[in-house]
């Protein structure tokens, strides 16, 4: 027989599971940080292309019809990240941006070559008609970002939490407690 009490055996024996049980919990917190990181960066990298088009919109706000080569170059760079960070519906949105604020600086463009007042006189109001387009399209670009800018994960409960909340979720089928 051996000379060690009874209680250090069952406490050896029941070390290794309870170590097992900590390293499992370890793991699973160290995961869900890992997990609320990534959701974090990738809410960042958004924030950056919705302050990009914005930062965009605003230079076509004041700078009329006329928009520099280097702030069109700036939203095309814009666009393609986008690309990879929303869904199908604003990277069509920021292409029809894209294109119209193209086409409001082509025939502004083209103001300077024309002599004729009649001729000059359309690409005007096409230009015009262009930014007001621009204006119209502004206020639809938050509507549609809002869904992927949601940081929408959960706190994880505390145990008592968690049974709190699965205790009303049995009451609510008609129990008695």
């Amino acid at each position: 027989m051996s000379s060690i009490p009874g209680w250090i055996v069952i406490l050896q024996a029941l070390l290794t599971p309870a170590i097992a049980i900590a390293v499992g919990v370890i793991g699973f917190l160290q995961w869900r940080t890992a997990h609320q990181k990534v959701v974090l960066d990738l809410f960042d990298r958004r924030m950056k292309v919705v302050n990009g088009v914005r930062d965009f919109q605003g230079l076509v706000f004041r700078g009329g019809v006329k928009q520099e080569l280097a702030d069109v170059a700036r939203f095309h760079q814009v666009r393609h990240e986008a690309e990879f960070l929303f869904g199908s519906d604003v990277v069509n949105y920021l292409k029809g941006l894209h294109d119209t604020v193209i086409e409001m600086s082509t025939a502004t463009a083209a103001l300077d070559t024309l002599d004729d007042p009649q001729t000059r006189s359309e690409y005007v109001k096409a230009s015009l008609a262009k930014l007001k387009k621009v204006v119209a399209m502004s206020s639809e670009f938050t509507a549609l970002c809002a869904p992927y800018m949601r940081m929408d994960q959960k706190r994880v409960r505390t145990p008592t939490e968690w049974l709190q909340y699965r205790n009303d979720l049995r009451n609510s089928y008609a129990d008695k407690p």
